[in-house]
This record gives structure tokens, C-alpha cells and sequence, in this order.
């Protein structure tokens, strides 16, 4: 079992004029480390930021860093601040932003091992990315004996699960194919989970459970499934397949689940957002937590371990051609939504689908939906929402 909290970055040597050292942030991509305390303002003029050892206010256009130090503060954006880069890499809690207005440059990357909580504007110019850096690694065989693979963890912590696959039946059991956990679907302290990954044209699927402890995530496996011709994804419970052996070893029959790695990395949207490019997820789970103005202007590609989700009631989501796109195949984001494959943590209390293609005889195309009037009920775990689209 690992645990992975470092974030190596390289901090260029103090500067003799402040000057100067923004000058090589800027030619080197060196972010600006917050040095601000709980409570602080980021604005352009309070010197609360370190470039190497030098004191500094923010530029605009400058990569951030927000390191170990800044974990559970919460931080007030004073106006507008442009930021290329932003990392959130406090190795445990993570950071919130309030008022004023967040924008991420054209081809910024948010880079997360812990959670990001936007009460702000947020506006994304043009591509985008939001990635999250794995915390916690259990390499060990899960077996049908409930194991602690993520220490200190809550099943609210995980933002995306990434795992390896292997066994006899895999590539004559020489190899490990990677793959993620979809179809999370959460039992109060306990959550059932497909492992999956592709082995040629053959869809596998580990199904286990998860549950929470005072001391942190316990995992199992179940059952050993395979169908062909699906794509990752796909949903084992919406049809019988077929089945096969666990594996505990790469050298048994069957396979298995010969690695965990799990990821906290979740952008909140607390506030408005705008996204005026594709967003690409990787490894990190996107929520919108609460009512507001959400304009979407390209799909959302998400790739393996990425999810959207949305819970809260009110708020408006615009732009018709939001969508996700799946990029295991070469179909577009219609047919794979239409063939009612839901994203990889579909946990109601706090992921629900943002999107929805809707097809009938008086439509006549696959149209993309967004869903309005969402609304969970904690004590029936339920939730309602009307899928529209114009």
C-alpha cells in the first residue's frame, strides 16, 4: 500500500528583483506558491505569494500552485484574477474560492489531489482540462475477503478510481491491462462497483463492493464477467453475461483486481461557470453543487476515470450541445449516452448525470437533453429530474 502525496514541481531560485523572477515564471511555466494564510485575499496586489523564495503579488497569465500548507482554507478572489495553470495539491483537504471572478486561460490545466470548491465565477477560455493526481495505491489481489485498501478515506473522499486487471485468462496471465471503476452505486456505508477494462474486443468486468470503516475504504470482489464487443462503460447489469473465474494471481484462471489506486481530485462548481471549449477529465469528477448559470459551449471528453455529475435543485444549464463523448470508441456522444450507459460514480447523493440523449418518432434525431428540477430525496435515496431540450 502506498501513499502518494508528494507533487514534485521544481521552484526556480529566489530572484533579485521581483521582476525579474516573473519574467522567468513565465518562461520557464514555474507557478507562483500561495503564501497567504485562512482567510487571505487573492488579488493582484497583496504580496501573498512566493515566486522560489521572493515575496510577490499575482500576476495575471501566471501558473498557481497550492500546495500541503493551504489545505481547508478558504480564499477570497478580489475582482478578477487570469491564472494559465492551477494546481491543487495539498495531499489532504482541499481549497475554496469565494466571490470574484476565476478565469482559467486558453489550454489550462487544473491539476487536483484533493478537492476544489469554486464559490465564484469560474470561466474557462477555450480547452480545458481537469485532471486528478492518485493518493492512495493498494496493489495487493482484492479477494472475496473484505481488505482496507484506502486508509483514512470516506467513499464522499473518492473522486475516481483507477485499477489494474489481470490474470490466466488475460494475455496468457503475463500482463496487467488498467482500467477503472464504473457503475459506482452507493448503499449508505456501502457501494457496489463494475471494474473494468478491454482486452481486445472483449468488455471485463470485475464486479465488488466498497465500504466505508472508521478506518478508512474496505474493497471485495464478487464476480468475474466478460461480453463482447461492448465498450468500457457499459452497464453488466442491464443484460446477462457471461461468466468466468476470479483470479488471484496473474498466474491463476480467470482474472481479477491486481491494483487500486484512488483520486480525490473534484472540482466543486459552487457558482457560475462558463466553459467555452472541451473539457477533458482525467482521472477526476466535475460536480455542479449548486444553482446557477452553467454554459456549456463544447462537449465534455472523459477519459477513463473522469465523471459529471450534478445534484442540488434550481440552476439552469444552457447550450444545447453539451454532452460527454466516449472516448473508447469512435461513435459520438449520442450513441453512446442513448445506449443508457451511465458515467462511471452514479451516486445520487452527490453524482447525477448532467446529460441525456432523447429520441422518439416525434423527434426524429438524437437530441441532446440536460436535466432540470433536480431533486434527491435523502430519505428515500431517490432522485427526480426532468430531461428538456429545445
Amino acid at each position: 500500500m502506498k501513499n502518494l502525496t508528494t507533487f514534485e514541481r521544481t521552484i526556480i531560485l529566489p530572484a533579485i528583483f521581483c521582476v525579474v523572477a516573473v519574467a522567468s515564471a513565465f518562461a520557464e511555466g514555474e507557478p507562483f506558491v500561495w503564501n497567504g494564510t485562512d482567510g487571505d485575499t487573492w488579488d493582484t496586489e497583496t504580496q501573498n505569494w512566493l515566486d522560489g523564495e521572493t515575496s510577490c503579488a499575482w500576476v495575471n497569465g501566471t501558473n498557481a500552485l497550492f500546495a500541503a500548507s493551504a489545505a481547508g482554507m478558504t480564499i477570497a478572489i478580489d475582482g478578477e484574477v487570469q491564472v494559465a495553470n492551477l494546481d491543487v495539491v495539498t495531499g489532504g483537504e482541499g481549497v475554496t474560492f469565494t466571490n470574484g471572478t476565476l478565469r482559467l486561460a486558453a489550454g489550462g490545466a487544473i491539476t487536483l489531489d484533493a478537492p476544489l470548491t469554486l464559490s465564484t465565477n469560474f470561466q474557462a477560455d477555450g480547452t480545458s482540462s481537469v485532471t486528478g493526481i492518485p493518493t492512495i495505491v493498494y496493489e495487493p489481489f482484492l479477494t472475496t475477503t473484505s481488505t482496507l485498501v484506502f486508509p483514512g478515506l470516506t467513499l464522499d473522499d473518492i473522486a475516481a478510481i483507477q485499477v489494474e486487471m489481470g490474470g490466466k485468462s488475460i494475455r496468457s496471465g503475463a500482463y496487467a491491462i488498467p482500467g477503472a471503476a464504473y457503475h459506482l452505486t452507493r448503499h449508505g456505508e456501502t457501494a457496489d462497483v463494475q471494474f473494468q477494462c478491454k482486452n481486445g474486443t472483449l468488455l471485463l468486468c470485475v464486479k465488488g463492493q466498497l465500504e466505508e470503516k472508521s478506518d478508512g475504504i474496505y474493497a471485495k470482489i464478487v464476480s468475474a464477467h466478460y461480453v463482447d464487443g461492448w465498450s468500457i462503460g457499459s452497464d453488466f447489469d442491464s443484460t446477462t453475461p457471461n461468466n468466468t473465474t476470479l483470479a488471484t494471481s496473474l498466474s491463476t484462471s480467470g482474472y481479477g483486481v491486481c491494483m487500486l489506486q484512488a483520486t480525490r481530485g473534484t472540482l466543486r462548481l459552487a457558482g457560475d461557470s462558463a466553459f467555452s471549449g472541451t473539457l477533458y477529465i482525467t482521472n477526476a469528477t466535475v460536480e455542479v453543487t449548486a444553482p446557477g448559470e452553467h454554459t456549456w459551449d463544447q462537449f465534455i471528453s472523459s477519459t477513463t476515470g473522469g465523471g459529471v455529475s450534478v445534484r442540488g435543485e434550481g440552476g439552469t444549464m444552457t447550450n444545447r450541445t453539451f454532452g460527454i463523448t466516449d472516448p473508447n470508441t469512435s461513435g459520438d456522444s449520442a450513441a453512446w449516452l442513448a445506449s443508457s450507459r451511465t458515467l462511471p460514480y452514479l451516486i445520487l447523493s452527490r453524482s447525477i448525470p448532467v446529460s441525456a440523449v432523447m429520441r422518439g418518432s416525434a423527434i426524429g434525431f438524437n437530441a441532446n437533453a440536460l436535466p432540470y428540477h433536480v431533486r434527491f430525496d435523502d430519505t428515500t435515496q431517490t432522485m427526480t429530474c426532468q430531461f428538456q431540450f429545445s
